[in-house]
């Protein structure tokens, strides 16, 4: 074992694990004062230095630091803060230097084998008594405590600390409590996705994975082993709305006879699914949210039957007004995939089968395209698959295993702490999924470049956090609260990480670390949008066939 310098001694322990180590000082009248913060569980310890100490160089915020306990083993802590402590109003040499370390864990010396190092383990049964000895962790150190988990696991990269110690994430724990991936737009947060889901899918090849895709990022990353949902090649139809979300789809929210045409609207409902009911579920179970088909010409139908009925022409009004909105729905092509024709047809089974991939036939990720979805109905369409999702795996539940994971890209735009009124059905969903989900094989990847807006229900449900690098001061304080105690001194290197860099933290790895991730090959990246202006300023390409190409894409809805 290669040994590592002295570099410090333990002079105080409280019980919450904090305690502060010094730089050692070799002469006999150095003076030694001891502080007690007031919050009683930090020791500050101060003493002065000599120039016969060693260097520091090494020693930084992050580093992992080793304690040794008196024929036990060694105790192993992370330093939080590195301060200076001085006596006159300009630093000097010759000033005490006081770091914090958060004790983390363990490695017991195993009697049956001649007393070696066992492995690591997160705790401490015993605490470094006063005056041990603390040098930082060499390579040998680093590999025990970092060595690949017993339980499932993944390799992601390297530490950024040691580029030859390998770090995994521990996949069971991480998808059983959620996880996040956080970071300013342009540090990596797709690729990182895209290199998680490569390495869980490559050690599960029969994993089920979902990812809502706003900008059309994930298909090309994923070719040969996802199927691409969009507008244009899959049918949503109204039939499978409830009735909450047939109301946000079919009335208007600024109508002033807005609760009168959701009576009406749901009325008619019952009464179409009624009708279409081949008589497998009694008629008189039949809701507006049960999940049965029915034909947009019978809600139509009833509609004009009940406004017909009427002997006053003066309430007719909210009848034409929920008749024009569903009509206006139906004819405009760019919704066609809720109106997939005349003929009617219960394929509910090959939705599901095909969205949640049952069976996987060698393609275990469904990419749902969202950039192909109008505006006007982006919120009830991610409100309908997170609940389809949802329900599903409850009711299949004795039936047979299908544990998926749902990852949730730009997640601020719809579970937001304060979302647009179109999302709040879709942010309630997906509440219910993070704090239920674990009982139903459901977990959430959460991608956001803005954390500060992001529900706090939901993130509080998260218990595994990947955050790269993070500018905005808002977000960094979000992210802080949300990350353990132990993790503190690492996220003060949020602004300043590189791209593929990230600090992860929480059930997923065995100790908070700073991480170098693998690079991906080239046609297994994200599709980036990036456009480079200086080559594209380098040319002139636009001609007026082009010019109309893009307005009939426009007027179309056509990508």
């Amino acid at each position: 074992m290669v040994k590592s310098a002295t570099f410090g001694n333990v002079i105080a322990v409280d019980g919450a694990g904090i305690l502060i180590i010094i730089r050692p000082h070799h002469e006999a009248d150095s003076s030694l004062t001891v502080n007690i913060h007031p919050s009683g569980r930090k020791i500050i310890t101060s003493a002065e230095s000599t120039s016969k100490e060693p260097d520091l160089q090494n020693v930084q915020i992050g580093s992992l630091v080793k304690i040794s306990i008196k024929d036990q083993g060694f105790a192993f802590g992370i330093i939080t803060s590195l301060n200076l402590r001085s006596n006159t109003s300009e630093p000097s040499p010759t000033d005490a230097r006081i770091a914090a370390v958060t004790l983390i864990g363990e490695i017991i010396k195993n009697p049956a084998m001649n007393n070696k190092p066992s492995i690591f383990q997160r705790g401490l049964s015993n605490y470094p008594a006063l005056w041990a000895p603390v040098t930082l962790a060499n390579n040998e150190d680093l590999g025990l405590v970092y060595a690949r988990p017993a339980e499932a696991s993944i390799r992601i990269g390297t530490l950024q600390q040691d580029s030859s110690i390998p770090a995994y994430i521990l996949v069971d724990r991480m998808l059983a409590t959620h996880f996040a991936v956080l970071g300013t737009t342009g540090t990596g947060k797709s690729s990182t996705i895209a290199l998680l889901l490569r390495q869980i899918l490559h050690a599960s090849p029969q994993g089920r994975v979902i990812v809502f895709d706003p900008h059309n990022e994930y298909s090309s990353a994923f070719e040969d082993i996802a199927d691409t949902l969009s507008p244009e090649n899959f049918f949503l139809p109204c039939w499978l709305l409830n009735g909450s979300e047939a109301k946000d789809l079919f009335v208007d929210a600024n109508s002033p006879t807005y609760d009168q045409e959701y009576s009406i609207l749901a009325e008619a409902i019952v009464f179409a699914r009624t009708r279409y009911n081949s008589g497998t579920v009694p008629p008189e179970t039949i809701t507006v949210d049960s999940p049965l088909p029915y034909a947009t010409s019978d809600l139509l139908w009833r509609i004009n039957e009940q406004m017909g009925n009427l002997e006053k022409t003066d309430g007719i009004a909210p009848y034409l007004r929920l008749l024009e909105r569903i009509n206006r729905f139906k004819n405009d092509p760019r919704f066609s995939f809720l109106f997939p024709g005349l003929v009617v047809n219960d394929i509910m089974a090959d939705i599901c089968a095909r969205l949640l991939r049952l069976p996987v036939l060698g393609r275990p990720i469904t990419i749902f395209d969202m950039s192909g979805v109008p505006a006007e109905v982006a919120g009830v369409v991610v409100s309908v698959l997170c609940r389809i999702i949802f329900d599903f795996a409850v009711w299949s539940m004795g039936v047979a295993s299908a544990p998926l994971l749902l990852i949730c890209e730009e997640a601020h735009r719809y579970m937001g702490e304060h979302s647009d009124p179109a999302f709040i059905p879709a942010r309630n969903l997906l509440i219910q999924i993070a704090q239920e989900g674990r009982k139903y094989g459901l977990s959430l990847g959460i991608i956001s470049q803005r954390p500060a807006l992001l529900s706090s229900t939901i993130l509080s449900q998260v218990n595994t956090l990947i955050t790269l690098r993070m500018s905005n001061e808002i977000d960094q304080a979000f992210v802080r609260k949300a990350m353990p105690e132990s993790a503190a001194g690492l996220l003060t290197a949020l602004p300043s990480l590189h791209r593929q860099e990230a600090i992860i933290c929480g059930e997923g790895v065995t100790l908070p670390m700073r991480v170098h991730f693998a690079n991906l090959p080239t046609h297994q990246r994200p599709r980036s949008h990036e456009q480079p202006f200086s080559e594209r300023w380098g040319k002139d390409d636009w001609t007026i066939e082009k010019v109309q190409q893009v307005i009939w894409r426009w007027r179309l809805g056509v990508k």
